[in-house]
């Protein structure tokens, strides 16, 4: 799994790949002209979803989810540029809207929650995951909105 954590315009997450063991490490949040990107779950089908929504954002033919993601589980997380929140799980066809201070999805994420409730910024609450949860690890990335491309 993965940790994503959102707090005060700060999108953070980690990079570990993990499976039975480490695989390596991937970027798992991106920015564009629509926003933040992120995505924690399964890997394949994470980043396929992902790849799909921005897909269909960028006014591109979206381009066909593989068959193989009825069966995993994912999320990707959208913030747009009005910092408003749009979660997919587990599907592309809808999305829920969070209204919060801040959140966390992964395996990491009561971790995270619980040390941003006592104060810890989004990149901090990344770091306390990734030491306490064995499926959270790699380099702590992070972007704003600022990043995002005109």
């Amino acid at each position: 799994m993965s940790i994503i954590c959102w707090k005060d315009g700060v999108l953070a997450s980690d990079s570990q790949v993990s499976g039975d063991t480490i695989i390596g490490s991937v970027i798992k949040i991106i920015s564009n002209k629509h926003g933040l990107f992120g995505m924690v779950g399964s890997l394949g089908a994470g980043v396929a979803a992902r790849n799909f929504i921005i897909s269909c954002f960028n006014n591109d033919e979206c381009i066909i989810a593989p068959n193989f993601m009825d069966n995993e589980k994912y999320t990707v997380i959208h913030i747009n540029l009005n910092n408003e929140v749009n979660v997919y799980q587990n599907t592309l066809s809808n999305y829920s809207t969070i209204d919060a201070d801040y959140f966390s999805f992964g395996s990491g994420d009561i971790l995270a929650a619980g040390a941003m409730e006592h104060g810890a910024s989004a990149i901090e609450a990344v770091k306390i995951a990734i030491k306490l949860d064995p499926f959270c690890g790699g380099v702590v990335q992070q972007l704003t909105l600022e990043d995002c491309n005109e």
